[in-house]
């Protein structure tokens, strides 16, 4: 008698598989697409209703928030009111453009201090080396004018 292992898987297989098993994987397989699709088509439902009366609600709220008031909180209790959204988008950019204009005049004060001092330095290292140029040459003048 010959041992034959696939055989034994076959016969294995067929005890476990019954056509009640087969079944139920089918009709679970389908469940599932069946559901997926129809989630699926309420997903799409929902959206398409949400783009349409979505579009109206944000339009409503943006008109509610540019012509409503503006209460800053600072998260420690600090609340005050800022006018109108167009105040204080108006006050804020005066005060980034004030703040950028701060800087700018920092930042060119510094490097004019920055060039004056390098301009000094400079002239004063030209200004001894041309200072013992002109020496250097009276004084040869001089030399000629004992010799001579």
């Amino acid at each position: 008698m010959d041992f034959d292992l696939k055989e034994l898987v076959r016969q294995t297989v067929r005890e476990f598989v019954s056509e009640e098993v087969i079944e139920a994987i089918i009709r679970r397989e389908i469940l599932e697409k069946f559901d997926y699709n129809v989630n699926n088509a309420i997903h799409n439902v929902a959206m398409e209703y949400v783009k349409e009366k979505g579009g109206g609600y944000i339009i409503e709220k943006i008109d509610e928030i540019m012509n409503g008031q503006v209460r800053l909180d600072d998260g420690w209790g600090q609340v005050r009111d800022a006018g109108t959204f167009e105040d204080y988008v108006r006050k804020s950019i005066r005060s980034q453009l004030g703040n950028s204009w701060e800087l700018e005049k920092k930042v060119r004060k510094a490097v004019d201090e920055k060039l004056e001092k390098y301009c000094k330095e400079v002239h004063k290292t030209e200004l001894d080396a041309l200072t013992k140029k002109v020496l250097t040459r009276v004084a040869e003048d001089f030399e000629r004018k004992d010799e001579a």
